[in-house]
């Protein structure tokens, strides 16, 4: 059942996967270091902004999740292409094109924010400055989009650099335009939430810019041009691999909007507190998520080869890395707790609720890992069914109810939610690596 590698070999994985994954963590922790900076910013203005922030982004990227899962799997199509020596440059030309056209939905739901939330039994009081920020933040969707199609394009080539260097010229850029225009800082007007969504656009449209910037002007892209040429995956095959992707991401998404949205119906304070140990969750799961960017790309190229040894030890590589680095956010958790929620308010009882959330998180770290990377190394074998349906089964079927159950028959409140979302991500990490390792051992890797 078990099979060993020579140490050689080993390190030498981790050495190519981390070339590929510094990066690509890099790129992504700027992004997330975004989102802190939106919530530390807002939280000045008090518990009912960060409440509504925390309402108005679980309809945001509620919609750009779908996106996401879709243009997801451009990557993995581009570095299987270019190990085999094929045309890469209409897919992405494709893929691009596709980015545009779901940009539009996602557009309309953000402008319709105010009729979409009371629908959810959100806080009437709350939703006008929710529909603040959502019509602000509309207007970087395009460039959002655009970005990260052509980001799939650079990152399936091996080139990952391109993306942290963006990434953090937009993260240095952020905290200006968020002082500038949720507080009224530097001369700007005080706009707060629609200061706040105006940000996210202007940051969005940075890193777009910059990116179509650097293909134009590096000539290494000039061997793979995506605006002629034909042959790749057409539009037709990109929705099939992607949108049971975007299945899966957007069922993970949903779950945890829904679980957010049911924190909301406990209260200001329970939602502030929520939205609080999610963000800092999440700014440390830019870890894995790297990692499973890295390990997609990594077992595309070896499937790519049809090399078996190099899919299984790819794939053993990145679960071995990942439990490394939530181990290190569950020590974080432990111990700086209230020293990290403190940072986001000084509001007493938020500040005790959400260090009791952060500490459960420390848990939530480690299966939400395992999952996320489990999810990359099946998106680089280019199966995106199976796990769409785990998602599902995991989310909904396990997790939503033993958090409601928990929460509100048994009367745990935030802890029964909490808990539920920790059993839906065991769940789905034990799935993600039972499909893993039956497909690395079937007939394609036998």
């Amino acid at each position: 059942m078990f099979e060993f590698f020579p140490m050689e070999s080993w390190v030498d994985e981790c050495r190519k996967t981390l070339r590929l994954a510094g990066p690509l963590v890099g790129a992504q922790g700027a992004i997330m270091s975004m989102a802190v900076v939106d919530n530390l910013v807002v939280g000045r203005l008090g518990p009912g902004p960060l409440a509504a922030m925390a309402m108005a982004l679980t309809l945001y990227y509620f919609c750009y999740i779908i996106i996401i899962g879709i243009l997801t799997t451009v990557g993995p199509l581009v570095s299987t292409a270019v190990s085999r020596g094929e045309a890469v440059g209409p897919t992405v030309r494709r893929a691009w094109l596709l980015s545009l056209t779901l940009s539009v939905g996602m557009i309309a739901a953000c402008r319709q924010g105010h009729v979409l939330l009371p629908l959810l039994g959100q806080d009437p009081k709350l939703v006008p400055r929710a529909d603040e920020f959502l019509r602000s933040a509309s207007w970087g969707v395009p460039a959002a989009t655009g970005y990260l199609a052509l980001r799939q394009f650079t990152e399936g080539t091996g080139d990952t650099r391109a993306s942290v260097v963006i990434s953090g010229l937009a993260a240095c850029i952020n905290p200006f335009l968020d002082l500038g225009l949720i507080l009224g800082r530097f001369g700007l007007p005080r706009l707060e939430m629609s200061g706040a969504g105006l940000a996210l656009s202007t940051a969005n449209w940075i890193a777009f810019l910059c990116l179509v910037g650097y293909l134009a002007c590096n000539r290494r892209y000039r061997a793979w041009p995506f605006w002629r040429g034909s042959g790749g995956t057409s539009m037709l095959g990109l929705l099939k691999l992607g949108l049971p992707m975007g299945g899966s991401l957007l069922s993970e998404m949903s779950f945890f909007a829904v679980m957010t949205l049911l924190m909301g119906t406990l209260g200001t304070v329970q939602l502030a507190s929520h939205q609080i140990a999610m963000n800092v969750c999440s700014l440390f799961f830019t870890l894995p998520l790297g990692l499973s960017f890295a390990a997609a790309l990594r077992l595309g190229e070896a499937a790519g080869r049809h090399d078996a040894n190099a899919v299984r030890r790819a794939g053993r590589t990145s679960i071995a890395m990942v439990l490394v680095t939530q181990c290190a956010s569950c020590a974080c958790f432990l111990l700086f707790a209230e020293r990290i929620v403190s940072c986001y308010t000084e509001a007493v009882p938020v500040v005790a609720l959400a260090a009791r959330l952060l500490r459960m998180g420390a848990l939530f770290q480690v299966f939400d890992g395992l999952q996320v990377v489990g999810m990359g190394m099946l998106r680089g074998l280019l199966d995106t069914r199976v796990p769409f349906l785990n998602a599902i089964f995991s989310y909904w079927l396990v997790g939503v109810p033993c958090g409601v159950w928990l929460a509100f028959s048994r009367h745990w409140g935030p802890i029964g939610l909490w808990t539920g979302l920790i059993t839906g991500l065991l769940v789905a990490a034990c799935l993600h690596q039972w499909r893993f390792h039956r497909l690395s051992r079937g007939p394609a890797f036998g």
